[in-house]
């Protein structure tokens, strides 16, 4: 009795290996892309800076050396059919600051296109107080980040995110103007 014990746990321990060996050979992973990348030029003393992709894919990333040149990386085909990285140069914006000067007349000019990122600094020349406030007068609710909230000689707001903000004089409401930022 104690050989067909010993038979039967040799038989058990040979069927659990067999078992174990066929799932692990037998569901064999999908072979991993390999990703080229195409090296961008760097100034000497520069450090990369590097934009990750967005969460649940490698949608884009951007890699920019010191002298503002970006290279856009994306998934795609290679000239050889071969999945793989392709690159292609875009260009940066750099941020700018744009003026408004506040006269006893208003705002000049009244109108300002300008793009994400960009500053404007609106600047007193006149002699009727001012205070910069988003629109509609006296609530300021359009864009409430867009507000003086004291008078004075000058105000500076930073434009990040895209939209036509209607603003106004909240000490003389008749006097406003439109900034749309693309």
């Amino acid at each position: 009795m104690n050989n067909v014990f010993s038979l039967a746990m040799g038989a058990l321990v040979i069927i659990l290996i067999s078992g174990a060996g066929y799932f692990y050979l037998g569901e064999s992973p999908a072979p991993e892309q390999s990703l080229e990348v195409t090296p961008i030029s760097q100034e000497e003393g520069t450090t990369p800076k590097t934009e990750e992709a967005p969460a649940g894919g490698v949608a884009d990333k951007k890699e920019v050396s010191g002298t503002n040149s970006e290279t856009k990386i994306e998934t795609g085909t290679k000239a050889d059919n071969k999945p793989g990285v392709t690159s292609a140069p875009i260009e940066t914006k750099t941020p700018k600051t744009l003026a408004v000067t506040y006269t006893d007349s208003g705002f000049t000019p009244n109108t300002l296109e300008i793009h994400v990122g960009d500053s404007v600094t609106f600047a007193k020349e006149g002699l009727k107080v001012m205070w910069v406030a988003s629109a509609p007068h006296p609530v300021h609710t359009d864009f409430p980040a867009f507000d003086q909230k004291k008078t004075g000689d000058s105000y500076t707001f930073t434009f990040t995110k895209i939209g036509t903000f209607k603003y106004h004089n909240h000490v003389a409401p008749g006097n406003n103007g439109i900034i749309t930022v693309k």
